[in-house]
């Protein structure tokens, strides 16, 4: 199409109101049915008598047109119209008289395409002038409304302070004169929505006027008249300003908003009218503009595109423009038979739209910097040239390659600016705004360095400022490119490139083959070019992805990618000084392999591809007790040692290779999926049977005696067989039987063959029928096997079967990493063993043998490893894929059934702590049940972590305690991982087996690690776990009963006592803690009983048990009449018959005792000397905590936030905070800020509404100054509640919020600066006190925040005192957010259906503080 494409970049959209679009659209209709005639050349010489016709009128309209806008400048009496008008009313008429004149030519020579070419551009002119002259009265338009608008205001003002009838009528009539005016003016844009809304509130706001005005002529002292009669005339104004701003942007400011998706917006609206049901007419009439709008917008488009492209989009207008008269008049067809048609035209041409915006995209960025990188090199070249002739040639080369390299910035911004019409979100657009400025600004750049001599100007050549240049070029290009993401279909994307780079290839090859250096060049760059183009869009697509299993594996073949592009710039490099034969095949193929590579992420598109030993949750369980490791299943990088031993390698047996014949490297290397998992030749004789039988029909000598060396393998596959079945329960006669014969069939068989082998005239049929019979009797025990093995036999397979050869380094380099996990599982199970080593672990009573066991089993797995290795290797010279697969499965499957004996083996060690996982497993294992598995598992790890912190408080070695802190990091991380998987296992259709065999790992890691931890726990609080099986025996319900009395006699004490409050509030945390965990005891015992699961009550125990000690260390530490509460507790957790004895010698020891009677009359001592608490009991061990009473109250507080993540300060500064902040919430600095702000902000609201205390202008100000300042001094104490936040998400928020309430109080200071200088208002006063609300507002959402972040945790604090304020304070909120929760859940009135009502206490809130206010 022969047109000037800045003609479609300059005259953007053309209509901004309903008069342009009226005259606007037919214009552009029939331009571009002229201009699609011209390119699909169909206008004849029949078609020249409507040409004439549309011409003359094309003509007459634009006289009209001039006599009309020339009559409108002078009648405006504006200078500045007439000057802009009087050049473009004499272009319009000269380009009148032009298509009249050029018609006449056509009538001459119709052939003449120049003839055709002018009358294009004619029009074209005809329709810029056109809009230029609709945009002059437009503006003019827009000034006269603004004056109009202006003195309504005015008028407004006057009405407002009218005090008597006579001045009020005429502000009345100077405002409706007024009105009536701006209605008239603003009658062109009725259609505009932001105009119409502005003119519809301002009509309803006439009727409110008058009655408001005389309203105040009557009662001009009623304050409900008064503020009625203030919010009409703010309303008025209001709607007045709104029609200044819809206004005051102008022309231009409409069309750069409108132009970002405009065609996108236009396709949307066109779509929605065709599916609206209605009469034709009226449809035809909302068709108009959007229609004209997208054939405009894609003839833009087509007038940018290469010939093929451009036919095609020109063909789609043209289907669309044909049947666009079918909407307006009586058709033959019927109304829905042309919508059809119509809404079909309009997708295809949609769909036309998207490829050849592809297309623009893939032919403009594919290569980008080579225009300027062979600018930069003939400017280095040139600045080196001393000679005059050799400089003015070089300086001629330079600007040839400033001008291409002009050409393609230019092609790239118009690129980018054809995205930007098609992409309808806001935030895209503005980021290629950016992108744009930033590469004209490089442009600009590259002009001022390139466009003179060095020596002319003093210009610096350097290197180091060109290659600046290069980089930020490269920069902005890829920021430009990440814009497009937004438009681009993927797959659409990847398969149009790679068609383009198959295509290329033949060129590719000519030019190598030829020896046409360019060609050659050029083809290279275009390859790696499509290339990285594909590198950088599917890496920003693969990390936007919510899938990590997808995006791990999508990672690989991406970089396999990038990879394969700088292999082969290396070789071209290396291949430029003389091309050999041989070199010539080797680059070809890498560049075959470049457009596999780039298949290959195509097809990794469905995940069908992804290697699936790239487990997605790796890197989630860190190996920390590891010397040398990594985690599970992640191939090794580079830097890695045994990964730059296997990096480049020669293919094992095959001799010498060349050099293109290693291996490639690691981070290329590819993993299919198993189509499945059987063992080869179960329908017919074994593998090595049939070769074999084979072998001896071929005389094949060499054959027979390798399968007679095979025989010590498949001897001890008959081992395996037996000791799998050795471990079986139950093994049946007939299957030994089995098994006996298939040991002696098999070296049957085999002598069988090898006697044959050497007798010529032998025949095979007896060793056919042996081999038949043999396989019939051994098929069921092999599946059993496989069974077995589980998934680590698929696993196997999956790395060394069914794999191409290069893949072996890789497969090698898993397969190590993965016996490395096995070795370190191995460790954590022989470390689980007891820790108490005056004890005897009950898993291991019994099995004295267990771990000679384990470590048989562990040998035994690492010869199957080595035995499989070797054979991978020395099958490596097998050429043949399936005889290579054969001659490993068999080591594969030997491996398998090793590893699962051994995982079967570590299970058995920890049998009784992994059986809550065991509803987890069945849950995984059917598909079904899986929510029930994770709430249980969850809970579980849990109570564990939460006992294990108690317990860890109350050990006194540093050794054990550092251990327990290490175990409980390992069960939280190792749960999150094990829960991951489940959910992926569940969800998958198809696990692969890597993930799988993770699962396994995971469960058993986290029952090894949980064992060691109780342990642990047993070994701190064995006497309380000796109670709580007391407990639970026989009569638990009675017993239980009893200590739940005891329990809340206990509280009573505590709570009538004189103790600070943070302990006092602590202690009765942990008795409500104890109390809660007692009844579900009681509640589950009887339920686990009969349904068959008491291991469950061992979590009870080990938390009971820790949260009793940890509960009498804290009584142990009470002093004075309150002593007698741990007295009392420590009787009621006695054994049963010690019990009884204390009952007959004091049988009112479970009564409430009173602070009169208990004060001073039992003492610590007095316990101990009486010998009420004999040895075994509670209080006798925790005999090495006693000594430590001191330190023990002031910790105890921190022990109890500790199990619920939250911080711990040191004894001292706890005291010092305690005793400052403890009084009450409100003495805290931060419930004093709110305080203020609140009652500040209270008093300005109330101040404004009349219902107070009235503030002078100076003591508002004051107010909010103050308000200011107490929000930046609240920003600085939420800053230190952020740092220490241990939730990352809850820190950011914060310090979001922060941001905002900072913005918000410097905003609030500028007006109250602002509004000191001036006279008081009522609006200024409603600015003040609306910005101070919105202030306090965003303070209360910040206390909401913080409330978050106390319940998550806190850090250490620092020794600053403001830190440990604010730690105090949030510790102390916290407490009682918690005491108020455990009251909640012990209250025991139901209502009558049972169900526990909700207390009349009130929830602590910190943002009730200010939520009053609000």
């Amino acid at each position: 199409m022969e047109m000037d494409s800045s003609f479609w970049d300059d005259f953007g959209p053309t209509i901004q109101n309903r008069a342009m679009e009226q005259i606007l659209t037919p214009m552009v209709v029939q331009l571009c049915h002229l201009l699609i005639s011209v390119e699909r050349r169909d206008v004849q010489n029949k078609g020249l008598a409507p040409l004439q016709k549309v011409s003359g009128q094309l003509a007459n309209a634009s006289e009209e047109l001039v006599r009309v806008a020339s009559r409108l400048a002078e009648d405006s009496k504006e200078e500045w119209l007439r000057e802009e008008m009087k050049p473009v009313a004499e272009s319009l008429t000269l380009s009148g008289k032009n298509i009249l004149l050029v018609t006449e030519k056509l009538h001459l020579q119709p052939e003449y395409q120049g003839h055709w070419e002018e009358l294009v551009a004619t029009v074209q002119q005809i329709l810029v002038d056109t809009k230029k002259v609709l945009l002059l009265d437009d503006a003019a338009a827009v000034r006269r409304t603004l004056l109009a608008a202006s003195w309504c205001l005015t008028c407004l003002e006057a009405l407002e302070a009218a005090e008597d009838s006579t001045s009020l009528r005429t502000s009345l009539a100077d405002l409706a004169a007024a009105l009536l005016r701006l209605g008239g003016l603003t009658a062109r844009w009725a259609r505009d929505e932001r105009l119409g809304r502005a003119r519809h509130r301002l009509g309803c706001c006439v009727p409110a006027l008058l009655a408001a005005a005389r309203g105040h002529l009557r009662h001009p002292h009623d304050q409900q008249l008064v503020a009625s009669r203030c919010r009409v005339f703010a309303l008025a104004r209001q709607s007045l300003g709104e029609l200044l701003d819809a206004l005051q942007p102008g022309v231009a400011g409409t069309s750069t908003l409108s132009q970002n998706g405009a065609l996108a917006r236009r396709l949307c609206k066109l779509r929605q009218i065709l599916e609206e049901p209605g009469p034709s007419h009226l449809r035809s009439e909302l068709l108009e503009a959007p229609l004209a709008a997208v054939v405009w917008h894609c003839l833009r488009l087509a007038a940018c595109s290469a010939p093929r492209e451009r036919m095609h989009l020109v063909s789609r207008c043209r289907r669309l423009l044909q049947l666009r008269p079918g909407v307006h008049g009586l058709l033959r067809t019927s109304p829905d038979t042309n919508r059809e048609a119509l809404r079909a035209a309009t997708d295809a041409l949609f769909r036309g739209v998207r490829a050849g915006l592809l297309r623009q995209i893939l032919d403009t960025f594919t290569d980008t910097q080579s225009p300027l990188e062979r600018l930069v090199q003939a400017a280095l070249a040139t600045s080196t040239i001393r000679s005059r002739c050799d400089s003015e040639a070089s300086a001629e080369t330079v600007q040839l390659l400033l001008y291409a390299f002009h050409n393609q910035a230019k092609q790239m911004i118009r690129v980018a600016h054809l995205v930007w019409v098609c992409c309808p979100q806001q935030q895209t657009g503005r980021d290629l705004e950016a992108a744009v400025a930033g590469l004209q600004k490089l442009v600009i750049k590259a002009n001022e360095l390139f466009s003179q001599s060095p020596q002319t100007l003093g210009l610096d050549w350097s290197p180091a400022i060109l290659q600046t240049l290069l980089e930020a070029w490269a920069r902005e290009s890829e920021h430009l490119l990440a814009c497009f993401d937004v438009v681009l279909n993927i797959p659409e994307f990847l398969s149009l490139s790679i068609q383009d780079m198959t295509k290329h290839l033949d060129l590719y090859t000519r030019a190598l083959r030829s020896g046409a250096s360019r060609e050659f060049s050029r083809s290279v760059a275009f390859l790696r070019g499509r290339a990285t183009h594909i590198v950088q869009v599917m890496s920003r697509y693969v990390g936007q992805d919510p899938d990590p299993i997808f995006r791990n594996g999508m990672r690989v073949v991406v970089q396999q990618l990038a990879q394969s592009s700088v292999t082969l710039g290396a070789a071209t490099e290396g291949t430029r000084g003389g091309e050999s034969t041989q070199n010539t095949d080797v680059i070809l193929t890498m560049a075959k392999h470049l457009i596999y590579s780039a298949q290959q992420v195509h097809e990794g598109l469905d995940g069908t591809n992804h290697p699936d030993i790239l487990s997605p949750l790796r890197v989630q369980v860190q190996r920390f007790d590891m010397a040398k490791g990594w985690s599970y299943f992640i191939l090794p990088s580079p830097q890695h040692p045994t990964a730059s031993e296997m990096k480049y390698q020669q293919v094992p047996g095959t001799g010498k290779n060349g050099p293109n014949t290693s291996f490639l490297p690691v981070e290329q290397l590819s993993y299919t999926v198993l189509p499945g998992t059987c063992i080869h030749g179960w329908g017919s004789p074994l593998p090595e049977v049939s070769k074999g039988i084979s072998a001896v029909k071929s005389e094949d000598h060499q054959v027979v005696t390798l399968l007679c060396t095979n025989r010590p393998e498949q001897d001890s596959t008959v081992d395996t067989v037996r000791e799998t079945r050795a471990q079986e329960e139950t093994l049946g006669s007939e299957k030994m039987t089995r098994l006996q014969e298939f040991s002696t069939l098999a070296p049957s068989v085999i002598d069988l063959a090898k006697e044959d082998a050497h007798h010529a005239n032998a025949r095979s049929d007896r060793l056919l029928g042996v081999a038949f019979r043999q396989s019939e009797r051994t098929r069921e025990d092999m599946q059993g096997l496989v069974a077995r093995a589980g998934d680590w036999y698929p696993l196997c397979q999956q790395l060394f079967c069914h794999n191409l050869v290069t893949e072996l380094p890789g497969s090698m380099a898993a397969f190590v990493e993965l016996q490395q996990d096995l070795a370190l599982m191995i460790q954590v199970a022989a470390k689980s063993g007891p820790v108490n080593l005056d004890k005897k672990s009950s898993d291991l009573i019994g099995r004295p043998d267990l771990l000679l066991e384990l470590q048989d089993r562990s040998e035994k797995t690492k010869m199957c490893a080595k035995q499989l290795l070797d054979q991978v290797l020395s099958s490596d010279r097998l050429q043949e894929t399936t005889l290579r697969e054969e001659s490993i499965d068999n080591a594969c499957l030997l491996w398998a059934v090793a590893v699962q004996d051994l995982m079967q083996c570590m299970d058995r060690l920890s049998r009784r702590q992994g059986l809550f996982l065991l509803p987890l497993r069945q849950a995984v294992k059917n598909q079904q049940g899986l929510q029930e598995g994770l709430g249980q598992a969850a809970e579980i790890s849990q109570r564990l972590q939460e006992a294990a912190k108690l317990s860890s408080v109350l050990c006194g070695d540093a050794r054990v305690k550092a251990e327990i802190s290490f175990l409980c990091g390992k069960v939280h991380v190792l749960t999150d991982a094990l829960l991951e998987v489940a959910h992926i296992l569940v969800s998958s259709p198809k696990p692969c087996p890597s993930l799988s065999t993770r699962f396994e790992l995971l469960c058993l890691e986290l029952s090894l690690r949980a064992k060691t931890l109780t342990d642990y726990l047993t070994s701190i609080n064995i006497a309380y776990e000796h109670i709580f099986q007391d407990a639970v025996g026989k009569s638990s319900q009675t017993r239980i009963e009893g200590m739940l009395s005891a329990i809340r006699v206990v509280q009573g004490i505590i709570a009538g006592g004189q103790e600070s409050e943070p302990f006092q509030e602590d202690l009765l945390v942990s008795l409500e803690s104890i109390l809660m965990l007692t009844k579900e005891v009681a509640k589950k015992v009887p339920v686990l009983r009969e349904e068959q699961r008491v291991y469950m009550l061992d979590w009870l125990r080990w938390e009971w048990a820790a949260k009793v000690h940890h509960a009498m260390t804290q009584l142990q530490a009470l002093e004075g009449g309150q002593a007698e509460a741990c007295r009392l507790l420590a009787q009621c957790l006695k054994p049963r018959e010690e019990q009884a004895t204390a009952l007959e010698e004091d049988p009112d020891q479970f009564q409430p005792h009173c602070k009169e009677g208990a004060a001073g009359t039992t003492s610590r001592g007095s316990v101990d000397s009486q010998g009420a608490v004999p040895k075994g009991t509670p209080e006798s061990s925790v005999g090495t905590c006693a000594d430590k009473l001191a330190t023990i109250r002031t910790t105890t507080a921190d022990m109890n936030m500790n199990q619920s993540g939250s911080l711990s300060l040191p004894p001292a500064q706890m005291d010092q905070t305690v005793s400052e902040d403890s009084s009450a919430d409100s003495q805290n600095r931060i419930a004093q800020i709110t305080q203020e702000m609140a009652t500040e902000v209270l008093l300005m609201a109330q101040s404004l509404r009349k219902r107070g205390q009235i503030l002078t202008k100076d003591q508002l100000i004051a107010s909010a100054r103050k308000v200011s300042a107490s929000g930046k001094n609240f920003t600085r104490l939420i800053r230190i509640i952020a740092k220490n936040c241990i939730d990352q998400r809850c820190s950011q928020d914060l310090l979001c919020m922060v941001e905002q309430i900072q913005t918000m109080s410097s905003q609030l200071s500028i007006i109250s600066s602002v509004k000191a200088s001036l006279t008081r208002s009522k609006s200024s006063e409603e600015l003040l006190v609306d910005n101070a609300q919105r202030l306090l507002q965003a303070v209360s959402e910040t206390v909401r925040a913080v409330e978050a972040a106390c319940l998550r945790g806190l850090r250490w604090p620092s020794s600053d005192p403001e830190e440990l304020e604010v730690a105090a304070f949030c510790m102390q909120w916290k407490r009682k957010l918690l005491r108020h929760r455990l009251q909640e859940a012990s209250n025991e009135d139901c209502d009558e259906l049972g169900l526990r009502k909700t207390s009349t206490r009130k929830l602590p809130a910190l943002v009730a503080l200010v939520q009053d206010t609000l």
